[in-house]
């Protein structure tokens, strides 16, 4: 998997990242628009970031962790997600605050769509976002 924009690389998530994604999941505000809305303590993202690892044995896909190129920090998750009533693979992406409004979340989820198409050959990729998630819709209309 190579991922890259001039920003960020996506990479698969490893147990150390534990301490660093449960600081991004605890922040309300990051938070606000994924799954039900709200902060995620240690324990539920530890099993996040279980679950994402078994995707990518699983599935040959997943959610991974988006490092910035310069710091060599995680700010965030990019990846693919498989809807569970509907079975459709959906794109799914997140920054920490300090990273909004700088056009990574577009540029990461533009790359990550062409890897699906391209290098996965997924033949249709959803994505969704909540209908006050101005952000999120503004991304995704971005892709055209």
């Amino acid at each position: 998997m190579n991922i890259k924009t001039s920003d960020t690389f996506l990479r698969k998530f490893i147990p150390e990242d534990l301490p660093v994604m449960s600081r991004i999941y605890a922040d309300e505000n990051v938070m606000k628009f994924i799954g039900r809305g709200g902060a995620v303590n240690e324990r539920a993202t530890e099993q996040m970031l279980q679950a994402f690892m078994n995707s990518y044995e699983r599935n040959g896909f997943g959610i991974w962790a988006c490092v910035d190129n310069l710091s060599g920090k995680i700010i965030g998750h990019c990846g693919f997600n498989i809807l569970p009533v509907t079975g459709d693979i959906e794109i799914a992406y997140l920054l920490d605050k300090p990273f909004w409004g700088k056009g990574i979340a577009t540029s990461i989820a533009l790359e990550t769509l062409q890897y699906g198409f391209d290098e996965l050959k997924l033949k249709k990729i959803v994505a969704l976002a909540y209908p006050k998630n101005v952000a999120s819709i503004r991304v995704i209309e971005s892709w055209g």
